[in-house]
């Protein structure tokens, strides 16, 4: 079974509100403005039809001046995901905005909850 996560990323990639973030898997180093996809917990679940649903969360990412530039800027990529999902992907719920300043930039992330229950 192949991860879902590249075909949904090249999927994204060119949609409005999402041309100029960083689409990526896991990695070490976030460039913002980003969104990165990593299994969720649980991350794998029995649904209804003796199958399974992959739990994926998609991390939103940016940088801002102020904490209202960012929400605006944080809301738009939140929404062009969820908007744009391909079909097999549906989301669940998107975490309330946490501002990190531990860098002396302020970054913004908020978590998009999803759930795949489409063919890799």
């Amino acid at each position: 079974m192949a991860s879902p996560i590249e075909p949904l990323i090249s999927h994204l990639q060119t949609k409005d509100g999402l041309t100029t973030a960083n689409l990526s898997g896991v990695r070490s180093q976030v460039v913002a403005p980003a969104v990165i996809f990593r299994p969720d917990e649980p991350w794998l679940e029995p649904d209804r039809y003796c199958d399974f649903a992959q739990r994926y969360v998609a991390v939103a990412t940016v940088s801002a001046a102020s904490a209202e530039e960012g929400v605006d800027r944080l809301f738009t990529m939140v929404k062009a995901v969820i908007e744009n999902l391909p079909e097999g992907w549906d989301w669940d719920t998107v975490g309330a905005p946490i501002i990190d300043e531990s860098t002396g930039t302020s970054f913004l992330v908020a978590p998009v909850r999803l759930t795949f229950k489409g063919e890799a």
